[in-house]
């Protein structure tokens, strides 16, 4: 039998994170000034761990980013129909199942 109480549903919050779209397009900038020819992805899995997926996606390719990378093929089908995603950006998922939306993301280009 455990004694560890179980923690309150009231526990303070002990961390917290915010996205500073400012500072994503520098490091975007930054990465592709340090490897000019190199293909650079922002991967934007899990709504950007939080963040927001298509906000943080715009900021990354608007400095620069060519690909964008995220986990399921549904996350990547709703970038690839977002506004401010540019048809030439590739995307790319890798978490396919079976029954997953394949002729969808064939027909998207994912």
């Amino acid at each position: 039998m455990s004694t560890t109480a179980p923690l309150p549903s009231t526990a303070p919050l002990r961390a917290r994170a915010e996205i500073d779209l400012a500072a994503l397009r520098a490091n975007v900038r930054t990465l592709r000034a340090h490897a000019p020819g190199a293909a650079l992805m922002a991967v934007v899995k899990s709504e950007a761990y939080g963040h927001g997926a298509l906000r943080c996606a715009r900021a990354a390719v608007a400095a620069g980013a060519g690909w964008l990378g995220t986990a399921t093929p549904e996350e990547a089908l709703a970038l690839r129909g977002a506004e401010g995603i540019p048809a030439d950006v590739r995307i790319m998922c890798w978490l396919w199942t079976p029954g997953g939306p394949w002729r969808a993301g064939v027909e998207a280009g994912l």
